[in-house]
């Protein structure tokens, strides 16, 4: 086996060497170059293989200067050492084609060579002679020594093809120990898949039994909190049914304190008595509200006011009440009719109401108010408010006549009088006194609010139509801009014509 392992490398060197497949990581260039250096160190025969390496790479990447070179290369060692005859085959060569170089210099004529059979000799001295002309010695050389080659070349087609006998078998072996490490490979991948299932399986069954054991004391602490929940809902429910027991009598006395405001306040068909054209919007953020509006007649003069209270709900309530028993004692009992006059009394009799003085930290309970008394006869009006303004529209221009910056309460002015203007009025003026609640409702689409300026173009733009189609008007624009938002206070305002 060992001898036959050794034929082999010898057979395969002795081919490589005779067709020129030994390789090398040199270049055809640096081949030459070392030819080169061994002719110069005294080696002609070494040089020999290596000018022969180098045309043999000259020749395959088709480089005819590098083929010329390495024939010059061939025709100095054979100078050197005095071949004249391989000397003249290879000046001959030069100019010859790649077909006659590869005969002469390697005995690769054609593709039968390859194949191991003869050279067509015939052929190839026709050849020859044709490129060497009528020189018989040259002629006979040439044959002698590609007949030389054609024989070694047979000889060593033999061996390759006992090699690629040897090389088949071999290719069977590696076939079949390939198939044998796929086997191999697809038992390994299988145990390691089973053995990861095997993993897979047991860690599966542990989540399973984590699972289950969280699920029981889940189980476990939901029925007490189920329990407990039961516990806190029967106790809630109680509550609620004492709450909405609470709520119904809260509710109902809340209810009961509405129809005491109104039964207090002025009717609005008197209202519409003394102005058939005008109205009243009166929308309360509760039930009962702490705006409220008032009026009367006295000395051949009518008094009307919209009030806002501190505060809305039941304690602006108490405040309305106070604020109309107030107004009433003024104005029907005193007989004081001057718009500033009514403002002055109604704010001393809040501070003496409440207590309110610097001495005794008083409370900011009080009230914002626009008050006017009307002389149908004169022609004339008196207007006074406490911060809310009044509102004049006359042949469709809005004149807002504004409000002294205090309230009818205890205040840092409290002791300087409220002003009263005195107004010319005409025909078909519209007069309009608000509280601020409608003024400061969030709503539209930026979510501010409503705002002056929109208030005074509303009244504006419904001046044209009547009373009653006016203030349909302005409760679709109050609901329209309030949308879905909450109400933020009372809303109160009331329109007269004259």
């Amino acid at each position: 086996m060992r001898t036959l392992f050794v034929v082999i490398l010898l057979s395969i060197f002795t081919i490589t060497q005779t067709f020129g497949l030994y390789q090398s990581n040199n270049t055809a260039t640096s081949l030459l170059a070392q030819g080169d250096k061994l002719v110069k160190s005294g080696k002609p025969k070494e040089a020999i293989k290596i000018y022969e390496n180098s045309l043999r790479k000259a020749m395959d990447t088709d480089n005819r200067w590098q083929v010329t070179k390495s024939l010059y290369g061939l025709i100095k060692v054979y100078e050197i050492l005095k071949d004249k005859k391989k000397v003249t085959i290879y000046q001959k060569l030069i100019t010859k084609s790649y077909e006659i170089i590869d005969a002469v210099v390697f005995g690769e004529k054609s593709e039968a060579v390859d194949q191991g059979e003869n050279l067509d000799m015939e052929k190839l001295k026709k050849i020859i002679a044709k490129v060497l002309g009528k020189n018989k010695n040259l002629q006979d050389s040439i044959m002698f020594y590609i007949t030389d080659i054609a024989t070694l070349h047979k000889a060593v087609y033999l061996m390759k093809d006992s090699l690629n006998t040897q090389k088949i078998m071999l290719e069977q072996i590696n076939e079949e120990l390939d198939e044998k490490k796929d086997e191999l490979t697809r038992v390994e991948a299988y145990l390691q898949n089973r053995t990861r299932a095997l993993f897979f399986s047991f860690f599966v069954i542990l989540i399973i039994a984590a699972l289950a054991v969280l699920a029981y004391r889940s189980y476990i602490i939901k029925r007490k909190q189920h329990h407990q929940l039961m516990l806190q809902e029967q106790e809630i429910r109680k509550k609620n049914e004492v709450i909405s027991f609470k709520n119904e009598q809260i509710t109902g006395s809340i209810r009961y304190a509405e129809r005491i405001q109104n039964a207090l306040s002025p009717s609005p068909e008197l209202f519409k008595k003394l102005f058939p054209e005008s109205f009243i919007f009166f929308k309360p953020k509760d039930i009962v509200s702490g705006d409220f509006y008032w009026f009367t007649e006295k000395n051949g003069k009518i008094i009307v006011a919209a009030v806002d209270c501190t505060g809305h709900g039941v304690p602006g309530a108490f405040m309305s009440i106070l604020g109309i028993k107030l107004l009433d004692e003024i104005v029907n009992k005193n007989a004081i009719v001057n718009a500033g006059e009514i403002l002055d009394k109604l704010r001393e009799n809040i501070i003496s109401s409440f207590h309110q003085s610097e001495l005794s930290n008083p409370t900011k309970d009080g009230m914002d108010l626009a008050l006017i008394t009307i002389d149908k006869n004169a022609m004339q009006m008196q207007f006074a408010g406490a911060y809310n303004p009044m509102l004049l529209v006359r042949n469709g221009e809005i004149t807002q006549y504004k409000a002294d910056r205090q309230p009818a309460a205890f205040h840092d002015k409290h002791k300087a009088p409220f002003k009263t203007n005195t107004i010319d009025i005409q025909k078909n003026d519209r007069i309009f006194l608000a509280s601020d609640g409608f003024l400061d409702q969030i709503g539209g689409n930026e979510m501010r609010k409503f705002m002056m300026k929109n208030f005074s173009k509303l009244l504006v733009e419904t001046s044209n139509i009547p009373m009653n189609q006016q203030v349909e008007q302005i409760e679709k624009s109050f609901n329209s801009w309030k949308n879905e938002f909450e109400q933020v206070d009372d809303v109160m305002v009331l329109g007269l014509k004259i």
